[in-house]
């Protein structure tokens, strides 16, 4: 599926190269198709980035089991968005976090700061910054 939504996004962004821009997407689920993607994605389609979310079914961002993806994007340096969407724990449901449709995330309902930030500050993410040369867009 990641390869599909890729491969169009990469003609799109080929045919009309003035309106649009590209960020590819990676099965997360699976490391090894996720390396082999991004690579295809960098190489092949020459995409201008890539989205990752938070968590992919509560692996968040920090997981050690996610380190080989993160070695792949520091060696190639590709701008990384980094998009939250809510944990499918619901244990976090009875934190006293309020899920606002709009932004797909869980926020404390007392809260100002942007869901990104909250998200990053909760899960550790810290694993995409800790690097000087990794380019990272939170949204």
């Amino acid at each position: 599926m990641a390869r599909r939504c890729n491969e169009f996004a990469a003609e799109l962004v080929h045919t009309r190269p003035d309106p649009f821009a590209g960020f590819a997407c990676i099965p997360l689920r699976d490391i090894d198709a996720s390396v082999e993607e991004l690579s295809y994605a960098v190489d092949v389609l020459r995409l201008d980035g890539l989205v990752l979310f938070t968590n992919s079914r509560g692996v968040y961002l920090g997981d050690a089991t996610l380190e080989p993806v993160l070695e792949e994007l520091e060696r190639r340096k590709p701008v990384v968005f980094v998009h939250p969407n809510p944990s499918p724990d619901a244990a976090a449901h009875s934190l006293g976090l309020l899920f606002v449709e709009n932004r797909r995330t869980f926020v404390p309902a007392d809260d100002h700061l942007t869901p990104t930030r909250l998200l990053c500050e909760k899960y550790d993410i810290t694993s995409l910054s800790s690097s000087p040369t990794r380019h990272s867009l939170l949204g």
